[in-house]
């Protein structure tokens, strides 16, 4: 009835309620009447914001755009195209809404958003790893690091996700930062798995001095094309990494 209103309490209510609330934002995008400004007649804000809390506060994991295209699929009549990423950025963004609420800084929001995690669960647990992550000393040098890393891969023309070859590891610096980093690929990836994104975080952390050293004493951008684009799949393996948890470098 309201933001703060009480949420359903058995499995049958909580069903009807998303239920309901997906209909009404589907329908209601579907045919164009997006609210504007303060401008809200059919409540849609309230019930995105419903859709939400009972996603967090019920510990309900199910995926935004799936359930978005069930809901559309059940219509059974033609809607506006782009009717589900419309509505997938609302909820989201009524999500933002809540964390700015909680004092929880835009920027980390957006390092999360930037991955587009389905699940609104999901999602929450992200924030809060990101949110403890930003204020730990070293959190801004670690996410210029990796701002560096992706826009030396970008620029490199070369194709990320090649294999990396250890034959190529030719200075000490490299090999220290590939050896450092396969050891830690274990628990990083135990700790993704299960969604423990603090801890997955602290490992990549890790990796700073490693990083460090690798920009002071390797030039990316060897003369020799192999060693080259040995040492870009290096540093786009490590993005690769980073960004399965949350876009960093857009913190600072």
């Amino acid at each position: 009835r309201f933001a703060g209103d009480e949420l359903p309490t058995n499995a049958v209510a909580v069903t009807l309620n998303l239920s309901d609330k997906l209909v009404t934002l589907t329908g209601i995008f579907g045919i164009g009447q997006l609210p504007k400004g303060d401008k809200d007649p059919y409540s849609l804000r309230r019930a995105a914001i419903g859709l939400v809390r009972i996603a967090l506060e019920k510990h309900l994991d199910f995926s935004v755009p799936e359930v978005l295209k069930l809901t559309l699929e059940a219509w059974g009549k033609d809607l506006r195209p782009g009717t589900a990423g419309e509505v997938e950025d609302y909820i989201f963004t009524r999500l933002r809404g809540l964390y700015q609420d909680q004092g929880i800084d835009a920027g980390v929001f957006a390092a999360v958003r930037a991955n587009r995690p389905s699940s609104i669960l999901d999602f929450n647990e992200r924030i809060k790893a990101v949110n403890a992550f930003r204020s730990r000393p070293e959190a801004q040098d670690l996410a210029a690091l990796f701002k560096r890393i992706r826009n030396i891969v970008a620029k490199s023309g070369i194709t990320a996700g090649n294999a990396i070859d250890t034959s190529l590891l030719q200075e000490d610096a490299e090999r220290v930062l590939y050896d450092e980093y396969q050891s830690t690929l274990p628990a990083l990836d135990t700790a993704l798995k299960k969604r423990e994104y603090h801890a997955a975080l602290t490992q990549m952390s890790h990796l700073r001095p490693a990083v460090d050293r690798f920009f002071k004493e390797v030039m990316v951008n060897a003369e020799d094309a192999a060693l080259k684009s040995n040492r870009i799949a290096l540093l786009s393996a490590l993005q690769n990494s980073l960004s399965q948890i949350a876009d960093i470098t857009v913190l600072y």
